[in-house]
């Protein structure tokens, strides 16, 4: 749990206000939330590992996060045309099964990562270019991944 705010305004206006991207809304963001900030995060793990013979493993492990709503702006969304730079809540879900081999010499791993197909940002900004059109990009979190990672390790390299 985070609780953060803005407490204070715009130190070069008497009144605290800031202009938008656009220059053309003065809003106060005191009380708003931090940007990137989200006031919830919670992370859930399980892990199991059994022993298959005397030099291997199987580990099984899940994982599940769930973060709140996320403000990619001072303005936490309220500026107009910027509500496309709040974040809604989600959840991610990944599983691994990983097979270390040789007390862990080799390692053979087979993973899901975002199950859910949750479609995120970890990122957006607002932006005016042309100066008449407000815009809203960002950058988006991988979709459901799957995949197989194979490792050695080598050690005694002089």
């Amino acid at each position: 749990w985070i609780h953060s705010e803005y407490t204070e305004g715009n130190p070069d206006r008497p009144d605290g206000l800031f202009f938008d991207v656009t220059n053309r809304d003065l809003l106060d963001i005191r009380g708003n939330q931090l940007i990137r900030s989200p006031e919830w995060k919670l992370s859930l793990g399980a892990q199991y590992v059994a022993d298959l013979s005397d030099s291997s493993t199987l580990t099984l492990r899940g994982e599940a996060a769930w973060s709140d709503t996320i403000y990619n702006d001072i303005f936490n969304g309220e500026a107009t045309y910027q509500d496309a730079t709040v974040q809604p809540s989600y959840w991610v879900v990944n599983a691994r099964a990983i097979w270390d081999i040789e007390e862990g010499k080799y390692s053979v791993q087979l993973f899901g990562e975002n199950l859910t197909n949750e479609y995120y940002a970890v990122n957006r900004v607002a932006f005016n270019t042309p100066t008449t059109l407000v815009s809203v990009g960002g950058q988006y979190a991988a979709p459901r991944t799957f995949g197989i990672r194979v490792a050695m390790k080598l050690d005694n390299f002089e």
